[in-house]
Formats: C-alpha cells, sequence, structure tokens
C-alpha cells in the first residue's frame, strides 16, 4: 500500500495470492515475469519503462477492483462487529 500511496509503481514479489487482495494489474508482479522481468520493464519499445501507454495504462488501474473493495468493506465490518461485542 505504501507504494501506492507513494505515487508509484509497486514491484511485488511475495505470496503468489496477492492476486485476491490486490488488483493484478495495478502492480507488477515479478512472479508473473520470471526471469524476464528486466525485460519486460526495460525492453525498448514494449517495456514499462520505455513504453508510456503501457506505463499508464497500469499506472491509472485502480488498487482494488470492485468485488475487492467489497470484501474489505464487508471484513471491516465484521471486524467492527466483532469488537462491539468484545467491548460491550
Amino acid at each position: 500500500m505504501d507504494t501506492f500511496l507513494a505515487g508509484s509503481m509497486p514491484l511485488y514479489w511475495g505470496d503468489p495470492k496477492v492476486k485476491e487482495d490486490w488488483n493484478e494489474k495495478a502492480f507488477i508482479n515479478v512472479l508473473d515475469y520470471g526471469r524476464n522481468i528486466m525485460t519486460s520493464i526495460n525492453h525498448p519499445t514494449a517495456g514499462f519503462d520505455n513504453n508510456k501507454r503501457i506505463f499508464d495504462t497500469k499506472y491509472n488501474e485502480p488498487v482494488f477492483t470492485d468485488s475487492q473493495k467489497d470484501k474489505l468493506v464487508n471484513n471491516l465490518s465484521e471486524c467492527e462487529d466483532w469488537l462491539l461485542k468484545i467491548v460491550k
């Protein structure tokens, strides 16, 4: 989230389930590119670094899809209900 908040393009290398919680079109998932990651970033015509259209398309994607937002709102609501029960 910090990378998104800073206005940067996230390069993610971690849990393969990341696509369940974040819009996969909004960041560069190293696992999708494997050893070709640097070529995909730096390619003279088709790389994110050198092709403004490709970069802008990915950069302007929302951080969460609609279904991911709904899931987050639901989780927050359930957490709030759980906390209120404990406090009461």
